[in-house]
């Protein structure tokens, strides 16, 4: 009889232990996936102090959660550093991603000599992305779309009336691009690496005057959606567009394999011959030939930061640490 006790205390104490771990706990994402990481709809009209933190700063300027939208009220002291009003985010921490797509809905009712803005920081270096609406002469019609990358050479500004009634946007950023997209019409696109080895961010949502004046800018639906590297790729020099799976988890050189794959991934690579000068790995991955013999690869593998990387069952031409 002790025995059937012990028995159905163990059973009962291992089925709350399952329902800890998944239900209790949230469920990773995994590698390919794609997840909703942050999300606001501001429809309780209170600010959610676990996702935010208010930064106001200079008299005058204001943040109102009201009416099931965020209301940012600006007046301008001269500079950023005397008057603004912003959101910042918590810190978010994305590993492995391919794609971060921040989106909602953005207006600005009566832009004078100010500046609506919703940037992606890096949290380590405040390198940022992202796009901005900006007047700054209330005589000139100097309306304009700015979208940031932080290199300046890359940075675009472009004639765009500014929204007085909500549309909604979308700021892409892959490894080597970002883009805007407004009312699911693409505005404007510039190259960007700025935040390539980024894991974990700062979203700032707001604004500043740098006159006299009150300005009002408003978001709703703030979201960020991740898409996430795939855990392992198929290199063939013979794949090309009409291959299933082309650029998604098919490529035809190694480098765009390394590129897609998450870092612990796999990058298989069929037989064939792979040219290339270098070939640079950037993170913790294993690259694996079909045959010693029959995977040739004329480059040289440039394994970057000492990655722990292995690469087997082909025949190169050199592999270098970095």
């Amino acid at each position: 009889m002790k025995q059937i006790k012990a028995i159905k205390s163990t059973v009962i104490l291992f089925a709350i232990v399952l329902f800890a771990l998944f239900v209790l706990m949230p469920n990773p994402v995994l590698a390919g996936e794609s997840a909703i990481v942050f999300s606001d709809d501001f429809d309780d009209n209170t600010l959610n102090t676990s996702q935010w933190t208010k930064d106001v700063v200079g008299s005058d300027n204001f943040f109102n959660e009201i009416n099931q939208e965020a209301n940012f009220t600006t007046y301008g002291h001269g500079s950023w550093d005397t008057g603004h009003s912003i959101l910042w985010s918590k810190n978010i921490t994305i590993e492995n991603w391919k794609s971060i797509t921040i989106s909602g809905k953005w207006k600005f009712t009566n832009p004078a000599t100010a500046e609506m803005r919703c940037l992606l920081f890096d949290v380590d270096t405040n390198y940022y992305i992202g796009a901005t609406y900006a007047t700054y002469d209330i005589s000139v019609p100097d309306e304009h779309l700015r979208l940031h990358n932080d290199a300046g050479p890359y940075e675009k500004y472009l004639a765009q009336d500014i929204p007085r009634d909500y549309v909604n946007f979308d700021i892409i950023l892959t490894h080597d691009l970002v883009e805007y997209v407004e009312n699911g019409v693409l505005i404007a696109s510039v190259p960007s690496t700025i935040l390539t080895a980024t894991n974990t961010f700062k979203l700032q949502i707001g604004g500043y005057d740098a006159s006299s004046g009150y300005q009002s800018m408003y978001f709703d639906d703030i979201q960020i959606n991740v898409t996430f590297l795939e855990p392992s790729v198929t290199i063939d020099d013979d794949f090309n567009e009409t291959t299933p799976g082309w650029n998604e988890t098919c490529f035809n050189t190694i480098q765009d394999g390394i590129d897609a794959v998450a870092s612990g991934g796999t990058v298989y690579v069929n037989n064939g011959t792979y040219d290339g000068a270098y070939i640079f790995v950037n993170k913790a991955v294993s690259i694996s030939g079909e045959n010693v013999d029959g995977v040739r690869v004329s480059g040289t593998f440039v394994v970057m930061n000492n990655n722990a990387t292995i690469i087997e069952n082909m025949t190169i031409a050199n592999v270098t640490g970095g």
